[in-house]
Order: structure tokens, then sequence, then C-alpha cells
């Protein structure tokens, strides 16, 4: 379980978490995540993801509490399947996820 140190109120953490749009900003390699389900992110919302060129994988929202919990599937283009949950937790004025 990684976990991250993160300096701003738990909301702000949370709204930039359940936004997966924003995760490849900080992944590993260069990926595009584009939404497909338009309006706010709540169980269900569905999202293509994949690095340019490549065959794209599905993202689906699969849970989702305000400033408690997120998780979300990962069926990447080769079939595996992911599953990621990310909890921020209040550590001082900050949140941590």
């Amino acid at each position: 379980m990684g976990k991250t140190t993160v300096n701003a109120p738990i909301d702000k953490v949370f709204e930039a978490v359940s936004d997966l749009t924003r995760h490849a900003d900080w992944a590993a390699h260069p990926i595009s995540i584009t939404v497909e389900t338009e309006g706010p992110v709540m169980i269900g919302h569905t999202y293509s993801s994949g690095k340019s060129g490549n065959k794209l994988g599905r993202l689906q929202v699969t849970e989702l509490e305000p400033n408690d919990h997120f998780r979300f599937q990962v069926v990447m283009p080769n079939g595996w399947e992911l599953d990621w949950a990310i909890t921020p937790m209040a550590n001082g004025e900050g949140g941590r996820g």
C-alpha cells in the first residue's frame, strides 16, 4: 500500500484523486485519460486510458463516498484487471491518500 502526504484540505485532495483525468498528470508514464461519461463523477462513470497510438484500456468508478474513499477498476487492453482504492485521511492540516 503506497502513501503520499499532501498539504491540502481533505476535500481538495479527494476532488483531485476522484477526477481520473487528472491521474495522467502524475502517472509514471505518459498516458491520456478521457472521460466517456458526462456529468459529476459517480459510480459507473467510465473513462478510456492509454499511451498514444496503443489500444485503450477502460476505467470505471466502482465506489465513491466523498472525502472518505474512492475505488475504480482498470481493464487493460491485454485483459488484465486492476482494482484501485484511494482513501484520503486527515494528517495534521493536509490529507493523505
